[in-house]
């Protein structure tokens, strides 16, 4: 057996925002397919990825910004693990990716489907800490949810957003659609 060359974790920052969804352009371009999985509540925990119903990864979290590489996995394997040791409802989203205002970085809107519908979350993951300049950022990119715990991918698994309060919800959405 071939023996894969071991990658150190990389750290990541990640800032995540609201969508203002009827600003939104018009032609986003095709999304993704994700839906993911927990194994566990508590930090370290292993999430299970799988992308347009064809690839499945594991990924194993230590903290907020550590993240080890992730390692691919039979798709049989995912399926059942999702359906049968998983915490909490799945995590499902059609993820588009377009440029962001900042040089070589990434948008990732987020349209979550399942339990989380009709939420929308802009993330933009960059590989070290930067001020961020909200003049450049476009109109649809409304208020920073960054350090709001509700809007972690785990926490909407084990409390998704159709389990918020209706006022949560309302004013999560008045934020949405304006």
């Amino acid at each position: 057996m071939a023996k894969t060359a071991h990658k150190p974790p990389r750290q990541e920052f990640e800032r995540k925002f609201l969508v203002v969804v009827p600003l939104l352009p018009h032609a986003l371009p095709e999304p993704v397919s994700i839906v993911q999985g927990y194994l566990h509540r508590e930090e370290p925990y292993d999430r299970i990825r799988v992308t347009d119903g064809r690839e499945a990864v594991l990924e194993y979290k230590a903290s907020q910004n550590f993240e080890s590489e992730k390692l691919p996995m039979p798709m049989a394997t995912a399926r059942y693990l999702l359906a049968r040791h998983r915490v909490g409802a799945l995590v499902e989203k059609l993820r588009h990716e377009i440029p962001s205002p900042f040089a070589r970085l990434t948008f990732e809107i987020d349209k979550f489907m399942g339990e989380n519908d009709p939420l929308w979350i802009l993330e933009l993951e960059h590989p070290r800490d930067f001020r961020l300049d909200r003049k450049l950022l476009p109109e649809y990119v409304g208020r920073e949810v960054t350090k709001d715990p509700r809007f972690k991918n785990r926490n909407l698994a084990t409390r998704p957003f159709c389990a918020w309060s209706k006022r949560e919800r309302k004013d999560i959405l008045k934020e949405e659609y304006p």
